[in-house]
């Protein structure tokens, strides 16, 4: 399939934007024969408030009444990583794992290997795949390779922007001055 992404905000910035459904579809419509779990690839996104990638999950779970288990693959071979930044990674994985336990009964998994591999593994059991969206080169790359791999239905969320990159322009822009107008057209006056 084209490029798709399923675009959720928090309400508070939703709001704020005029959205239609064209921009709301989803990636995949696979549906596994025996799910146990929804999964949540929340690989950008690591916080439990004002995550629309979570808050969708999470909605989509209990509409199907399945558990949520959320995913944190960890690549040794990442782009300009250290023993130093790994460290501040697991200690802030480690908060966000009892975190997400306690505030959204969430279980967290962290397994090591590429993120897609890691992740479509898991989707052969799951009912849902939701993913937040990335703008890196490694993070488009991992997104199209799970969008290609994906055995299960595959909502991709952007949970880090007030305009999703693709709404806002479809080229790159040159200056911040022929960027805000089309930033405004997506406002409410």
């Amino acid at each position: 399939g084209g490029k798709h992404s399923l675009l959720l905000l928090p309400l508070h910035l939703a709001a704020m934007l005029k959205l239609d459904d064209a921009h709301l579809e989803a990636i995949s419509a696979v549906h596994p024969p025996d799910a146990t779990w929804q999964l949540a690839d929340l690989l950008r996104a690591g916080r439990v408030g004002e995550n629309a990638a979570l808050e969708h999950a999470v909605h989509e779970a209990n509409q199907r009444n399945m558990p949520l288990l959320a995913v944190f693959a960890l690549t040794a071979d990442f782009p300009g990583a250290n023993e130093r930044s790994f460290a501040f990674l697991l200690e802030g994985l480690r908060h966000y794992q009892q975190q997400l336990q306690r505030e959204r009964d969430v279980k967290l998994v962290v397994l090591r290997g590429p993120p897609p591999a890691v992740v479509v593994a898991l989707a052969h059991q799951a009912a849902l795949l939701v993913a937040d969206v990335g703008y890196t080169r490694v993070s488009r790359q991992w997104h199209r390779q799970l969008a290609a791999e994906c055995p299960c239905p595959f909502h991709a969320v952007e949970s880090e922007v007030v305009v999703p990159v693709e709404l806002a322009s479809t080229r790159e822009e040159g200056a911040a001055a022929s960027l805000r107008p089309k930033l405004r057209r997506h406002f409410h006056r």
